[in-house]
């Protein structure tokens, strides 16, 4: 991890937490101060959502909430269940994507999707294909409910491809993602918003900061995406673009 971006980051934390704990207390509640240690991040972060909404300045605090929780994952190395909860937390948008990722599938391959969010790709699969959607929180439609940043990683079972879309950004420990990956699944079709692409001027402490504002936790490059992806077996058949970021396509050898 490197720190040039960490002072006004904690700005935007003292800033938050600030307001939090001096906001007008409620008669007969308990103290925000003697609950503040008994709250999570994200119990704290939608808090504070709560409170900006309808003010002037919502959208700057919002970014600092947004900012400050991600920040606070990155040492507490948890996954984010409260957003992704949220009935807004899913951009119809994102279906482009996973159509251009679908169109990499051959028929007839056994496809399991992390993250699969709405299924557009269950949709979008070419003939013969089967399909185990995974997510953080359960979608329905079969879903396996699987934390990637958990203590411990579950065996997925075998499958041909496995799907990874808008996913990687908030892993803490890809790496060792990507080793269950290899020991599970013959190719891998993934994407990711690589730093060299977003901020390709290379204002690494503003991007970053960006970065945590969508609750990204990493911070790779194109090449450090595909080294890691290398170490692990794979070998990559296939580059693409979607909008500002990359699509990979991986096999094993």
């Amino acid at each position: 991890m490197t720190w040039e971006w960490l002072p006004p980051t904690l700005v935007l934390i003292v800033l938050v937490v600030g307001i939090y704990l001096t906001r007008p207390a409620t008669a007969g509640a308990p103290s925000a101060r003697a609950s503040l240690v008994r709250r999570s991040p994200e119990m704290i972060a939608s808090r504070l959502r709560q409170r900006a909404a309808g003010t002037a300045p919502a959208v700057y605090l919002s970014f600092a909430v947004r900012t400050a929780g991600t920040v606070l994952r990155t040492f507490t190395r948890r996954s984010d269940p409260a957003r992704w909860r949220r009935p807004d937390s899913l951009s119809p948008t994102w279906d482009s994507r996973t159509a251009q990722m679908a169109a990499l599938i051959s028929p007839g391959a056994s496809v399991i999707e992390f993250g699969a969010g709405r299924q557009a790709l269950r949709t979008l699969l070419p003939a013969g294909c089967t399909y185990v959607p995974c997510d953080l929180v359960d979608r329905g439609g079969g879903t396996r409910v699987v934390d990637l940043n958990a203590r411990r990683l579950p065996r997925f079972g075998q499958y041909d491809v496995a799907v990874l879309s808008g996913v990687l950004e908030y892993v803490h420990d890809v790496p060792r993602l990507i080793d269950r990956l290899a020991a599970d699944s013959s190719s891998a079709i993934v994407s990711y918003a690589a730093v060299d692409v977003q901020d390709p001027n290379q204002e690494t402490g503003r991007d970053r900061l960006m970065r945590r504002s969508h609750g990204w936790v990493n911070d790779y490059t194109s090449r450090e995406i595909m080294t890691m992806f290398t170490r692990a077996g794979f070998t990559c058949v296939h580059t693409g673009a979607w909008n500002d970021q990359e699509i990979y396509q991986f096999t094993r050898k």
